[in-house]
């Protein structure tokens, strides 16, 4: 059974806006947020991923909060059987202030690249052998694939390779924020780098799977923001041909006996629901039964009859196109953006 590791970003919040342009200067910053991912198993594997830029809110004013409530990503942890635990996680995590073309992109591509040709067998032998030695630890039985079974040290090492592929991380980033101050028309701020250890693939923190909520603060630009975010550990279960999973309770969330949910696939499995709640309000969510779901927010403080249907098409922009009747049987429309 597998496991996966979210990033979920419930708000970004403005607390100075960019100043690089006029237009900027009246509230338009247009915010962007991405990620390179490393993860680091037992048996001295990397898994390096880049995720692309999504848009997490436009016209930011000084003080101004979104409420995002999305997963920046979701990843599978892999067959233990194959890269055991322990394991730990890298993000680091890149927000820029758009203007034109896809700098913000390239950057994450430079920074991943830079890496991987930095990941070679000759580095990760050195950093498990002087990580070994200091621990006072035979190196023939350092653990990992080479060792029959889990190890104490192994531990030892995945810690040690986490924080030597955050060092080297840091340091392509410094270079290529030194070298480019705006990447091709983005204002890229420089990155914030957080990690996560797992243990277990039924690691808790303080009871739960998801980590308690932290904040990750960007300055650069003349401007600055902080971007809230927690981990989420989940365990796949496997799924067998005609096996029906058992319910499972979607964040609390709650309407009328037999109320319609509107459903739309956004992509990379998830799914964006509508509802209107017995009070009437009009709500959303979106995740996975895998990854988990985000709180359920309101849709524009819009309103309905309790239980009410709520059309919703995806239209092919990265948006979710919402219909309803109001309770005077007027028709509204209001839109969700889900990706980039």
């Amino acid at each position: 059974m597998s496991s996966t590791i979210t990033l979920f970003v419930p708000r970004v919040r403005c607390d100075d806006e960019t100043t690089g342009s006029f237009r900027e200067r009246f509230g338009n910053d247009e915010m962007y947020l991405g990620a390179v991912y490393v993860g680091v198993s037992a048996d001295k594997s990397f898994d390096v991923r880049i995720v692309r830029t999504r848009s997490v809110g436009d016209n930011y004013d000084d003080k101004e909060t979104v409420n995002w409530n999305e997963a920046l990503f979701s990843f599978d942890l892999g067959d233990p059987a194959l890269h055991p635990f322990p394991k730990a996680v890298l993000a680091s995590l890149v927000l820029a202030e758009h203007d034109w073309g896809d700098g913000r992109n390239d950057f994450l591509e430079t920074v991943a690249t830079k890496f991987r040709e930095k990941l070679t067998d000759a580095a990760i032998d050195a950093v498990t052998k002087a990580t070994l030695a200091a621990a006072g630890v035979d190196a023939g039985g350092g653990g990992g694939a080479a060792s029959a079974g889990p190890q104490p040290s192994d531990g030892i090492i995945v810690g040690a390779l986490k924080d030597w592929a955050k060092d080297q991380i840091k340091e392509i980033i410094d270079e290529a924020i030194a070298k480019a101050k705006a990447w091709a028309g983005d204002d890229v701020f420089p990155p914030v780098l957080k990690t996560l250890d797992i243990p277990s693939a039924t690691h808790t923190w303080n009871g739960l799977g998801d980590t308690p909520e932290e904040i990750a603060e960007f300055t650069g630009h003349d401007g600055k923001y902080q971007v809230s975010m927690a981990w989420w550990l989940r365990s796949n279960s496997v799924v067998e041909p005609g096996m029906i999973l058992p319910w499972t309770s979607v964040s609390e969330g709650a309407s009328v006996p037999g109320a319609p949910v509107a459903a739309v696939a956004t992509g990379d499995g998830r799914v964006a629901l509508f509802l209107a709640d017995a009070g009437g309000g009009i709500f959303t969510t979106s995740g996975s039964a895998a990854a988990g779901w985000a709180p359920w927010t309101s849709v524009s403080e819009g309103a309905s009859v309790p239980g009410a249907p709520v059309a919703a098409v995806a239209t092919g922009d990265g948006r979710v196109a919402l219909f309803l009747a109001d309770p005077g049987g007027g028709i509204f429309s209001s839109a969700k953006f889900v990706s980039d």
